[in-house]
């Protein structure tokens, strides 16, 4: 079962009218934000400043998750989504998107024929939590936003720290077991096979 963990070594951080953003992964690895050429992309934002416009995305599918603060979004003639940790909204990258209050959050973009879910979980120190990882998805990406935790996998574990990523690019059949080291707060990410 490949993996790899990620970390600030390979991520590109930018800054944008709202704040700055930093990009985790995205795919093919050849392509760019800026070229709009990619099938997937994973990032976090910091949002630091009180009103602020999302940038048009047409051909693109966005899921988006508050890891710190709050944001209420606004989606011209669709809908309004209050946002606090953990909050998950998804809208397509073509809407009029405008957005009010201060945060981090964590972003995904995909274009067909290219599937993501997204979900965020909160562990304690000491507890586990088991992601089981079907034939329906086919690579899964872990972003530790705070803690320490260790990933166990065919009686292996690793340990993932806080600001990394773990990608799976491989189907695997057994459940996926973390276990929070202290206190985690993550994103888990999972999506259809990338190549």
């Amino acid at each position: 079962m490949p993996f790899t963990i990620l970390n600030q070594s390979t991520y590109i951080s930018s800054n944008w009218s709202g704040g700055t953003t930093t990009q985790l992964f995205i795919w093919p690895p050849h392509a760019t934000y800026a070229a709009r050429d990619f099938d997937l992309r994973i990032s976090t934002a910091r949002v630091e400043v009180e009103e602020s416009e999302f940038t048009a995305l047409p051909g693109y599918q966005r899921k988006l998750m508050i890891l710190e603060g709050e944001l209420k979004i606004e989606h011209l003639q669709h809908h309004k989504a209050h946002l606090k940790p953990l909050g998950v909204d998804q809208f397509a990258g073509a809407w009029q998107t405008t957005a009010r209050g201060l945060c981090t959050d964590f972003n995904v973009m995909t274009r067909d024929p290219m599937r993501a879910e997204l979900l965020g979980l909160h562990l304690k120190a000491g507890t586990s939590k088991q992601l089981p990882f079907n034939s329906t998805w086919k690579s899964m990406f872990i972003y530790l936003h705070t803690g320490i935790a260790a990933m166990h996998l065919n009686n292996q574990a690793h340990k993932i720290q806080q600001g990394e990523l773990l990608v799976v690019t491989q189907p695997f059949s057994n459940e996926l077991s973390l276990k929070a080291i202290g206190e985690c707060l993550l994103a888990v990410v999972l999506t259809g096979k990338l190549w």
